[in-house]
């Protein structure tokens, strides 16, 4: 490929404010964003929707799994510098959070990053509900960059069956068209000659470095090792 043909990398990532691995790949994905050149979206989608759809299973339903899914928990503080909090009454609905979100990803990126963020401190750091409207009005009325007013417009729009279907069609597609089963799910495309290739999870940022033929510096991006 030519200097002339050549694209810039890019990576989308769909996630699942229910997924502890997609509020870690969020945090780590962001970092690499700093020290990489790529171009960076993010893609609110629904985790139940894309279990639902592949067949696939919420690893809490198999014992032994939902077990060990608590165990790694508790290793992310640590390894991540994510100070996970397993929220109460996990695995929550988060039909209306994710609707929200998308109809924010809409309107603006940067918009919708920081209130993507903001909505998993609250349900994963700060153990706070985001499962009904008033609980996400409550968790993102800090951040400040959109309007109260605006907020409640979204959060109505993203209650209509028009938001619900388009959030689940778009994870539909996700899952016949890129073989999604999980969150975080990665599409990336590197540079150097235009190849796209499909991740899934939060420890996969390694193999993405290789695949786009930059350098990984561990969880923290600035080459710290990790420690458990």
């Amino acid at each position: 490929m030519s200097a002339a043909q050549q694209v810039r990398a890019n990576i989308t990532m769909y996630y699942d404010i229910v997924s502890p691995w997609s509020v870690i790949a969020f945090k780590v994905l962001q970092r690499y964003h700093q020290k990489w050149d790529f171009e960076l979206r993010f893609q609110p989608i629904s985790l139940g929707k894309v279990m639902q759809i592949s067949g696939n299973k919420p690893p809490i339903t198999v014992n032994n799994k939902g077990k060990w899914m608590f165990q790694e928990i508790e290793r992310v503080p640590a390894f991540y510098g994510v100070n996970l909090n397993t929220p109460h009454g996990f695995p929550m609905n988060t039909q209306l959070a994710q609707s929200f979100l998308r109809e924010l990803r809409d309107r603006s990126s940067a918009d919708h990053d920081a209130y993507a963020w903001t909505l998993m401190d609250a349900s994963w750091i700060s153990s706070k509900p985001v499962v009904q409207a008033e609980d996400i009005l409550e968790a993102v009325k800090h951040v400040g960059l959109i309007p109260q007013t605006e907020l409640e417009e979204i959060l109505k729009k993203a209650q209509t069956r028009e938001a619900k279907d388009k959030l689940n069609e778009e994870s539909k597609r996700l899952v016949e068209d890129k073989g999604a089963f999980g969150m975080p799910w990665f599409i990336v495309k590197r540079a150097s000659d235009g190849k796209t290739a499909s991740f899934f999870g939060s420890d996969r940022f390694e193999q993405i470095a290789a695949f786009m033929g930059e350098e990984y510096k561990g969880p923290f991006a600035d080459g710290r090792r990790a420690r458990l």
